[in-house]
């Protein structure tokens, strides 16, 4: 062995070696193994055997920095435990401790993103509050613990965003600022009980959709979908279908701009409901409209292939639906029409159509518990169509749509001509969800974006200004922050004040993550957070999920039994 090999594979600190193996280097940390690919970039962490990165496959593995391609490295010099380099984008150093990787960033660049992408044998993360995801998921927070293989974590510190699923994987995208220099450690490390006791399971909400609990019965609906299922005019949807279907009851865990519940949610594709199916509540039926956010191709040769995997993906959404334990029926929706700057939306829109309607005919569902919803024919049908649906329907517009599905409704389910609003059986009420904590200080879950209703008793008022704010609690999310700020009074004193607001749409505006409510000036107590329901007014308090009796249920609201 040569003077220079040899030093090159001694220790660097008393458990860390660095060696250049061919254009590549390894490190051996005091349990953790790491290669730096020839790009200068880490591309597998293992702890005692476990790997935490994605190895390069179906997607490009590891760590790596991407703009207009694949950033490389270049000039890379190793002094001591690090390893340098540069790019167009700015300086990287990774910095290799026994226990952990620092990645240091000195970011020159714009419109560039640092990604991770995280071994699919990781199964689980916690976020910074403490909340426990299934992977691949959506989360924001400085601080994030994976779980993997053999009681291994993978602990990373830095702001950062998660999301996908991107080919089945779990992307880690870090915060890079112009101008600034961005920290993140990654330690691999052991499972402790401290790992164990801070991981909540996301409390989950059932609801009771026997509909029985009303005269007439209530026929209960979870609406799923993207943008177009709720966002802008998107709740008037439910509220021209009540006028069709008075004892329509909307289940979901989001609400919109009336108050109506529903399972949809801005910028999903397909796959991204699939990947929250767990989280869509189980009823007896569903109307799902989806399907566009696939279909923005950009060049005439994608049309066909994009319809037919759009189609695949819809078929294997609808079997999903029908394995809930409830399901009686699901409304399956042509995806609507679109008039757009990009025309070749429409075209691949309408293609898929095409497929889904040819599998409708040859059974790929059972017609007892799937019908097909036809709104592209009649819609294009209209003279004059596009200013009404454009990519969301305007208000007018869903007057149509809501028409559409509400005949579809009546004659699936064979319902009589002539309804009543339902009447509430002695002693029922809506269940409600108070997501305030008052022992964390915080909401129990991140708020999904919506409209909420913050309510409280207003003991003491102390200031000219005083005030109540609702905000992000992690401070180290500052994109899509949340800031509202409630003025009190000091003749508000001894009453109850309530207080409606939207969070702003997911992704525009608004990062899901857990809410802080502090006080300035003032005192307060019986916090409550809830959905905003479509009487606008607070629910009785109470704390977790309870049922309200005592509050009279709106139309569109599920009526159940304590």
């Amino acid at each position: 062995m040569s003077l220079l090999t040899l030093a090159a594979a001694l220790p660097l600190t008393a458990d860390v070696i660095l060696q250049k193996d061919g254009k590549q280097h390894t490190v051996t940390g005091a349990a953790y193994t790491c290669q730096i690919a020839a790009n200068g970039f880490v591309k597998r962490l293992a702890y005692k055997g476990a790997e935490l990165l994605a190895l390069p496959g179906k997607t490009p593995g590891g760590f790596y920095l991407s703009g207009d391609g694949f950033t490389k490295l270049e000039n890379i010099s190793v002094e001591g435990n690090k390893l340098s380099g540069t790019c167009k984008q700015g300086t990287i150093t990774w910095e290799f401790l026994p226990d952990r990787v620092r990645c240091t960033i000195d970011y020159t660049g714009d419109k560039t993103a640092f990604y991770g992408i995280i071994s699919p044998t990781v199964k689980q993360v916690v976020t910074g509050r403490g909340m426990l995801h299934e992977v691949p998921c959506k989360a924001t927070s400085g601080r994030l613990v994976f779980f993997g293989k053999n009681d291994s974590v993978l602990e990373i510190t830095g702001t950062a965003r998660l999301w996908g699923p991107w080919k089945d994987h779990q992307v880690w995208q870090g915060a890079l600022r112009t101008g600034e220099t961005s920290v993140f450690e990654f330690i691999p490390r052991d499972l402790t009980p401290a790992d164990t006791a801070r991981a909540r399971t996301l409390p989950t909400i059932t609801f009771d959709t026997a509909g029985t609990h009303t005269t007439p019965n209530q026929v209960p609906l979870c609406m799923i979908g993207d943008s177009i299922t709720w966002a802008g005019h998107g709740d008037y949807w439910r509220k021209y279908l009540l006028e069709h279907i008075p004892t329509l009851a909307f289940v979901g865990t989001h609400t919109a701009v009336h108050g109506y519940s529903h399972a949809g949610e801005g910028g999903n594709s397909i796959d991204r409901v699939i990947a929250r199916i767990k989280q869509i509540p189980n009823c007896p039926y569903y109307s799902l409209l989806i399907g566009t956010n696939n279909n923005s191709v950009k060049s005439a040769d994608k049309v066909e292939p994009t319809s037919k995997r759009s189609a695949a993906k819809i078929e294997e959404l609808v079997n999903l639906l029908l394995a809930k334990p409830a399901v009686r029926h699901v409304f399956l929706g042509s995806i609507l029409p679109c008039y757009t700057k990009n025309p070749l939306r429409d075209q691949t829109n309408s293609a898929t159509n095409v497929i889904l309607r040819r599998r409708m005919a040859e059974g790929a569902f059972s017609a007892s518990k799937v019908s097909w919803v036809e709104y592209e024919k009649p819609i294009r049908a209209i003279d004059g169509w596009e200013p009404l649906i454009r990519l969301h329907p305007n208000p007018k517009g869903y007057t149509i749509v809501a028409e559409i599905l509400a005949n579809q409704i009546r004659k699936s389910l064979k319902l009589p001509d002539a309804l009543s609003s339902p009447v509430p059986s002695a002693g029922a009420g809506v269940r409600v969800w108070n997501l305030w904590d008052g022992t964390l200080k915080e909401t129990i879950v991140p708020p999904i974006a919506g409209w909420y209703t913050l309510s409280f008793d207003l003991d003491k008022v102390s200031g000219a200004k005083a005030a109540v704010l609702v905000q992000t609690a992690d401070q180290a999310i500052t994109k899509g922050k949340l800031e509202r700020r409630f003025e009190v009074k000091p003749e508000q004193s001894g009453k109850r004040l309530v207080f409606n607001f939207y969070t702003k749409a997911e992704g525009y505006g608004y990062t899901r993550a857990c809410l802080s409510i502090t006080t300035d000036q003032c005192e307060i107590r019986n916090i409550m957070l809830e959905k905003m329901r479509p009487g606008k007014t607070a629910s009785t308090y109470g704390g977790n999920i309870f049922m309200d009796t005592k509050t009279k249920p709106e139309p569109g609201e599920l009526v159940e039994n304590p």
